[in-house]
């Protein structure tokens, strides 16, 4: 007898091991989530002090047996982090623009070597960083050196402004990334090189400041890109002169306007 109980005991343990446990509920399951995140930042941290945490915006999803899972994916940047070489371009550009066309290609626009200015383009295929080569892009149908440059939409790309060699332009130029061909724009009022260009959440373009033959610009101009027929607009002018600005747009109706200088002095 003596021996037979700690025989049913061991039954009776092995009973209970052998049931399912229960599944965890949803705030269990965000907890631990939320857990292991903590824990992954902290280790990030305690390997990149001093380093920047950045959302890239971006989001992956995947399925596991029992749970949907949404992860986001972030960046950290660090004084520590070492800089890489990049692929050659087949052409010197100072004072170009470049633009990001979609999830894997980016457009180097323009830009000059020495006193000249280009007009031809440049295809960066990023997909394959272990691959990342330049090949030739759409010709512009003017040189264009010191322009800015911004995606209207999933599908065009503008181009304003800048320096033939000889003129300021107020021109510019549409690509359309379906047929991969250059289109003139609507015309600016004031010939600019090196403007600030953002779009806001309204889908109105901004161009700010820049200079032209009389000097540097504090006027702004702006563009409904979802117009019919879009053309520019006067905007508000900006406290001070500003040639080779850059612009960002902060939420849906507000700009920020950062440096750049006039003709006696670089702004902070």
């Amino acid at each position: 007898a003596a021996g037979a109980q700690p025989r049913a005991q061991r039954i009776q343990r092995a009973e209970r091991a052998e049931q399912p446990r229960a599944a965890p509920s949803a705030l269990e399951l965000k907890r631990k989530r939320a857990d292991i995140e903590e824990e992954r930042v902290a280790k990030r941290r305690r390997q990149q002090p001093g380093a920047v945490l950045l959302d890239t915006g971006r989001t992956k999803q995947f399925v596991t047996a029992t749970t949907l899972v949404n992860l986001r994916p972030m960046l950290y940047l660090s004084s520590a982090m070492a800089w890489g070489s990049g692929p050659s371009l087949s052409l010197r550009r100072g004072a170009c623009a470049a633009v990001r066309l979609d999830g894997g290609r980016l457009l180097a626009i323009g830009g000059c070597e020495g006193q000249s200015a280009a007009g031809t383009t440049e295809i960066l295929d990023f997909r394959d960083h272990r691959r990342m080569v330049f090949s030739p892009g759409p010709r512009l149908s003017v040189q264009r050196r010191e322009c800015s440059a911004i995606m209207l939409d999933d599908h065009r790309l503008l181009v304003v402004g800048g320096y033939d060699g000889t003129h300021f332009l107020s021109s510019t130029e549409i690509l359309d990334l379906r047929t991969g061909q250059f289109q003139a724009g609507p015309r600016m009022a004031n010939r600019r090189a090196a403007p600030g260009i953002a779009q806001l959440g309204t889908g109105h373009v901004v161009v700010v400041g820049g200079k032209n033959a009389f000097g540097c610009l504090e006027t702004s101009e702006v563009l409904d890109a979802g117009a019919a027929a879009p053309a520019f607009m006067p905007g508000p002018s900006m406290r001070m002169q500003r040639a080779g600005p850059t612009a960002a747009a902060l939420d849906g109706a507000r700009l920020i306007v950062l440096g750049g200088h006039d003709s006696g002095r670089t702004h902070g």
